[in-house]
């Protein structure tokens, strides 16, 4: 099994910010925006429902966040929402999956590392503390951002979405699914629409959220700036040739009394490592998906 580290959401250069930590660590991915150009889905920040206590709507959330930045974001503005991994966030139908689309160079990536049906994408992305005062939304002065492991998503179809037809034909057959962005992009090279599988590691859900913040699933280190990572003990890098794509210089891990620190290719979008170099890095997945639900 391919693990996938794949780097979603908000950040300094899609959205402008990070997605927020609320008061009892509750965490809300905010997805980026529409404006690449690539596909419009005409889906708008205001569409989108929240879980976060007092804050059922998505486009307030991202209108107070965004307020004083050179480029902000309202409920009207068009969302990408992918990869949508919350049924109650958005159009919640008979018959959904979750989903999640890449293209160009990224989705080049993945298939040169041989990511397929069966494999796993652990979505992190930026987050920050926020402070609230009634339906009032800050970022807490002096904290640091940090890369949070957000969402899972096993891997139970693979789709190439290159022409307006394979997008018609794949909705016709999955109406549940014919919002999604990547259905929407008509003739593009290399689009392909990864759906989720019905269940993962013989029993877990096969895809979801991580609703509140844990030390547990922050990759970023101690005192760090958010793109140097304290992994696990076993993740040496010595212990086969590629140990996690795009950060094979071993000049940029240091071994430490508690892990590895890794000083991550930046920016990256998708980074695979194998389990069969790393088995240990299969019980550390699901044991994080495990935690999740058992609450």
């Amino acid at each position: 099994m391919k693990i996938v580290l794949s780097r979603k959401g908000f950040d300094s250069a899609f959205g402008g910010c990070a997605s927020p930590i609320f008061p009892g660590d509750e965490m809300l991915s905010l997805p980026i925006p529409e404006d690449s150009g690539f596909a419009r889905a005409n889906i708008r920040y205001g569409d989108l429902l929240s879980s976060v206590d007092g804050f059922p709507n998505v486009g307030a959330i991202v209108e107070q966040l965004t307020a004083n930045h050179q480029k902000p974001y309202s409920s009207n503005s068009l969302v990408h929402l992918d990869p949508h991994l919350d049924p109650n966030m958005y159009g919640r139908t008979t018959g959904w999956k979750a989903l999640f689309g890449q293209i160009a160079a990224a989705q080049g990536h993945l298939r040169n590392q041989q990511v397929r049906e069966g494999d796993l994408f652990l979505f992190y992305g930026l987050y920050r503390e926020v402070d609230v005062n009634g339906k009032r939304i800050k970022f807490r002065p002096n904290t640091r951002t940090r890369h949070v492991i957000f969402g899972w998503m096993s891997i139970g179809e693979v789709v190439p979405i290159e022409e307006p037809a394979d997008a018609e034909g794949w909705s016709r057959e999955h109406p549940w699914g014919r919002y999604h962005a990547h259905l929407h992009g008509g003739k593009v090279k290399n689009n392909v629409l990864y759906v989720a599988a019905s269940d993962c590691f013989c029993g877990l859900p096969g895809a979801g959220i991580f609703g509140k913040y844990s030390s547990q699933r922050c990759l970023t280190a101690s005192e760090e700036s958010c793109s140097v990572w304290l992994l696990p003990k076993w993740f040496d890098p010595e212990r086969c040739k590629e140990p996690l794509s795009y950060n094979n210089n071993r000049g940029k891990w240091t071994k430490t009394a508690d892990g590895f620190l890794l000083r991550t290719k930046s920016p990256g979008q998708e980074y695979v490592l194998d389990t069969q170099c790393f088995p240990e890095a299969a019980a550390w997945a699901q044991h994080m998906i495990a935690a999740a639900n058992s609450s």
